[in-house]
């Protein structure tokens, strides 16, 4: 971890952290489609580290 860099893994390069709040509404370099694929990815990796909790 390096302090200052927003920790994702994998890096994405070409992505600014107002691409995944939404707060960048006039950008379009990014779908909506890629954006849900983010987050169901996100998703998907915390029900997997659940499930090797229990």
């Amino acid at each position: 971890l390096k302090k200052g860099i927003w920790q994702v893994t994998p890096v994405m390069k070409g992505w600014d952290h107002l691409d995944f709040v939404g707060l960048d509404a006039l950008d379009f370099k990014h779908t909506g489609q890629e954006l849900q694929g983010f987050y169901a990815g996100l998703i998907n990796h915390m029900m997997r580290i659940e499930e090797l909790d229990i």
